[in-house]
C-alpha cells in the first residue's frame, strides 16, 4: 500500500508534469462524477474515468513518456525512417495494440502528426473513452476488436484494473480478432512504421502465426507479461521471433523496444 509520503509525491510530480488540476479526479470521485476532463501537458485535453486505472495510463504515457525514443540514440534513425516513407509519397502507418482510454494514440498522434495510426482496443468501455480521446484527430481510426496472429474471435475476462483484461479464443467468442496483416491491407498508401502491442499475455498468439509483417516494421514495442501469467512462457513467441531478426532492444518503464538495424550492420 502507498505511503502517505509516497502519495504527496506522485500527487506533487502529476501537477508539475502533468496537470495542475490533475489531483481533481479524486474529488471527482468523491461527488459521484463518473469522468473528468483536463488539459494534460503533452496531450490536450483528455477525459479520464473518475473511478478507474485512466491516471496510471496517462502517467505512463506522458508522465514517465514509455514510447518516447527521444532520449535513446536510436532516435535519430526512428525519425529518418518516418521522414523516408514521408519522401516515398507514403503515410507511416502505426498500430497501436491495447489502445486503453487512448493515451498513447494521442501521443503517437502528436509525435508523428503525418502518421496513420489505428488504435485497437476489444475492452467496450475502453473502447468509447478511446473513441472519446481521439475524436478531434483526423489520423487516428478506431478498431473495436482484440489483437491476434490469426482471425477468430474471443473471449474476455475481467481483469482488476481497467487495463487487465484477458482474452482468450473460443470458437463463439464475442469479441472478434483481427490481424495486422488484415489492418495493413486496410490503410491503402500507408507503409508499417510501428507496431506497439500491449495486449495482457496474448502477445503469445500474435507472435505465433503470421508473423511477416515484422520483416516490414521499424519499430515494435511489446510489454511483457510473464509477471503476470507465470509458467505460461507468454513472451517466447515474441522472443523467438524478433531475435530472428535484425532488431537492436530497448527497454522503455514496462516495454522491451526493438528497433531495426541498419541494412549490412
Amino acid at each position: 500500500m502507498m505511503s502517505l509520503l509516497s502519495s504527496i509525491l506522485l500527487n506533487v510530480g502529476d501537477i508539475t508534469e502533468l496537470s495542475a488540476l490533475f489531483p481533481l479526479r479524486h474529488i471527482a470521485a468523491l461527488i459521484g462524477l463518473s469522468t473528468l476532463s483536463l488539459n494534460i501537458n503533452g496531450a490536450g485535453k483528455l477525459t479520464m474515468r473518475a473511478r478507474s486505472s485512466d491516471a496510471s495510463v496517462v502517467r505512463q504515457v506522458f508522465r514517465r513518456k514509455e514510447y518516447d525514443l527521444s532520449h535513446f540514440q536510436q532516435a535519430v534513425a526512428v525519425k529518418a525512417r518516418y521522414q523516408a516513407i514521408l519522401a516515398a509519397g507514403k503515410t507511416p502507418l502505426i498500430i497501436d495494440a491495447g489502445a486503453n482510454m487512448g493515451a498513447s494514440a494521442v501521443w503517437f498522434a502528436r509525435q508523428f502528426p503525418a502518421a496513420r495510426i489505428v488504435a485497437i482496443e476489444p475492452e467496450p468501455g475502453n473502447a468509447a473513452m478511446c473513441r472519446r480521446n481521439t475524436q478531434g484527430l483526423a489520423n487516428v481510426r478506431l478498431v473495436e476488436a482484440g489483437l491476434g496472429g490469426t482471425p477468430g474471435a474471443v473471449d474476455m475476462s475481467v481483469g482488476s484494473e481497467d487495463w487487465a483484461f484477458q482474452t482468450t479464443r473460443a470458437d463463439e467468442g464475442g469479441v472478434k480478432l483481427v490481424t495486422i496483416p488484415e489492418i495493413v491491407s486496410q490503410e491503402a498508401g500507408a507503409e508499417l512504421f510501428i507496431v506497439k502491442i500491449d495486449i495482457e499475455g496474448f502477445e503469445s498468439d500474435v507472435f505465433a502465426a503470421n508473423v511477416g509483417w515484422i520483416d516490414d516494421v521499424f519499430v515494435v514495442m511489446v510489454e511483457p507479461h510473464d509477471w503476470m501469467l507465470p509458467a505460461r512462457g507468454t513472451s517466447r513467441p515474441m522472443q523467438i521471433e524478433m531475435a530472428a531478426r535484425p532488431f537492436e532492444m530497448l527497454i522503455s518503464g514496462e516495454n522491451l523496444i526493438y528497433v531495426r538495424l541498419p541494412s549490412g550492420a
